[in-house]
C-alpha cells in the first residue's frame, strides 16, 4: 500500500510563533501514519533556502504552493508533484469544501483529503441558510475534504452549525503541550524578577502571544489600570509575552501611562519562556474576538499556574471552570480584575488550582496525545491500518 502524503500550509516555511510548533506535530503524525518521514512531503506558499527549524535537517521533500493564491500554473505543477510522488493522501490547512484545486490534485492520484481547522470554518447559521448550506456540502462540493479536523467543540460547531458540515465527517483533537519544556520549575523561580526588573513582592499575571486586539489585550491592560488606579493595589504585575517591537504602542491609550504603567511589562519574545513562567503566579487570556484552543493556556497550566480566560468560543474548553482556572464574560474588565485579584489574595485557591491544572493537562493535552489524535484519524481516513511501532521508521533510527 502507498502511503505517501502531502502536507499543504498556506504559509512560508519560515512562519514562527505557535504555528512552527505545528509543523513539528504534523509531521511526526504523519510519519507515524505513513511509517517513514521519507514518506511525507510538505507545500509552503514559499520555500525559499532558509527551511523550517520544525522539520528535519536536509529534509528535501518540499514543494512552493500557495493554497489561497494560485493561478493555473501553479495548480499543474501542484498536480505534477502529486503525480511523480506518488502522493495518495494530502493533508491540508485551513482548506475549505470549495476550494477548486482539490478536484484538480484528486485527478492526479489523492484518494484522501484531510482538512485541519485551527480557526472557525464560519460564522454559525440556523434554519433555512443553514439547510441550504448542507446541501452544498453533500451536492455540490463532490472533490471536497474526506474529513475535517479540528481542536474544539466550539470550532466543531462552526463546521456543522455553521458550514453545514455532516458531524460524521469532523473529528476533535485538541492541541497539547509538550510537557519536557513546560512543567514547574521552583529552581527558575526569581528568573522572570531578575530579567524583567520587576519587585520581588508583586504577583505575576502573564499574557504570552500575539498582542492582537481581537486576544484581549487591551482588556487586561484595562483591568491592570483598574486594579491599580480604582482599588489601590501595588502587589500584582502584568507581564506580556510575545509582542514585536512597537506593537505594544497601539494599547498606550488602555491605561494610565503615570500611575499603571510601572506595573505593566511588555517583554516581547522570548526563547525562554518556560522558565519565566516559573515565577508567574496567574495565566491570563481575556480573548474578545476568536479563539479555538490556544495552546497559550495550555502551557501556561502545565507550568503550574491556574488561568483567567475569557468565555469566546474554544477558549472555555481549555480550563475547568473553577478547577483548573476561571471563565469570565469576554471584554468585562471589572469581571477580570475580581478574577485576578481573588487569585492573587488566595493562596490555597491558587496553590489547588495549580495542582489541578498539571494533572489536568497530564492526564488529557500533551503532544503525545495530539500526535496520536492526528495519526489515527489519518489511518481512518486513509483507509491504513496503523503500523506497529517497531514498522514506523523515523530520521533518528534510520541513522
Amino acid at each position: 500500500m502507498n502511503r505517501r502524503i502531502l502536507v499543504i500550509i498556506p504559509y512560508d516555511i519560515t512562519i514562527g510563533f505557535a504555528f512552527s510548533r505545528l509543523i513539528g506535530v504534523f509531521l511526526e503524525a504523519c510519519a507515524q501514519a505513513a511509517g517513514t518521514v521519507s514518506n511525507v512531503h510538505f507545500a509552503f506558499s514559499t520555500v525559499g533556502e532558509e527551511g523550517s527549524s520544525a522539520l528535519p535537517p536536509g529534509f528535501s521533500n518540499l514543494l512552493e504552493f500557495n493554497s489561497r493564491k494560485h493561478d493555473g500554473n501553479d495548480v499543474a505543477r501542484l498536480c505534477a508533484y502529486v503525480g511523480r510522488h506518488g502522493i495518495e493522501a494530502a493533508f491540508i490547512v485551513d482548506v475549505g469544501v470549495e476550494a477548486g484545486y482539490l478536484r484538480d490534485i484528486r485527478r492526479a492520484g489523492v484518494r484522501t483529503i484531510i482538512a485541519y481547522w485551527g480557526a472557525p470554518l464560519s460564522s454559525l447559521n440556523h434554519g433555512f441558510k443553514l439547510a441550504l448550506k448542507r446541501l452544498e456540502v453533500r451536492y455540490l462540493r463532490p472533490s471536497k475534504p474526506d474529513h475535517f479536523i479540528v481542536e474544539s467543540r466550539s470550532m466543531q460547531q462552526t463546521a456543522t452549525n455553521g458550514r453545514g458540515i455532516p458531524v460524521h465527517m469532523t473529528t476533535i483533537v485538541p492541541t497539547g503541550v509538550d510537557e519536557a519544556r513546560f512543567r514547574p520549575r521552583p529552581e527558575s523561580h526569581k528568573h522572570v524578577y531578575d530579567r524583567f526588573a520587576i519587585p520581588a513582592h508583586r504577583s505575576i499575571v502573564v499574557f504570552m502571544g500575539h498582542l492582537h486586539r481581537r486576544k484581549g489585550v487591551h482588556v487586561l491592560l484595562q483591568a491592570a489600570d483598574h486594579i491599580v488606579r480604582e482599588r489601590h493595589r501595588s502587589d500584582m504585575h502584568f507581564l506580556f509575552l510575545g509582542n514585536q517591537p512597537g506593537e505594544a504602542e497601539v494599547f498606550r491609550g488602555s491605561y494610565d501611562e503615570g500611575a499603571t504603567a510601572p506595573f505593566i511589562t511588555f517583554g516581547g519574545y522570548q526563547s525562554d519562556v518556560p522558565a519565566l513562567l516559573a515565577g508567574c503566579h496567574i495565566g491570563c487570556v481575556p480573548t474578545t474576538g476568536w479563539d479555538s484552543f490556544p495552546l497559550s493556556p495550555l502551557e501556561m497550566q502545565a507550568s503550574g499556574l491556574p488561568v483567567v480566560v475569557s468565555d469566546c468560543q474554544g477558549l472555555p474548553e481549555s480550563v475547568s471552570d473553577g478547577v483548573t482556572g476561571l471563565v469570565v464574560p469576554a471584554g468585562d474588565v471589572v469581571a477580570l480584575s475580581t478574577a485576578l485579584q481573588r487569585m492573587t489574595d488566595d493562596r490555597e485557591l491558587r496553590d489547588r488550582m495549580s495542582v489541578a491544572a498539571m494533572q489536568r493537562i497530564r492526564a488529557s493535552f500533551t503532544r503525545a496525545r495530539q500526535v496520536e489524535g492526528l495519526r489515527d484519524v489519518v489511518c481512518r481516513v486513509a483507509g491504513w491500518l496503523p503500523l506497529a511501532p517497531s514498522a514506523i521508521q523515523t530520521e533518528h533510527n534510520r541513522k
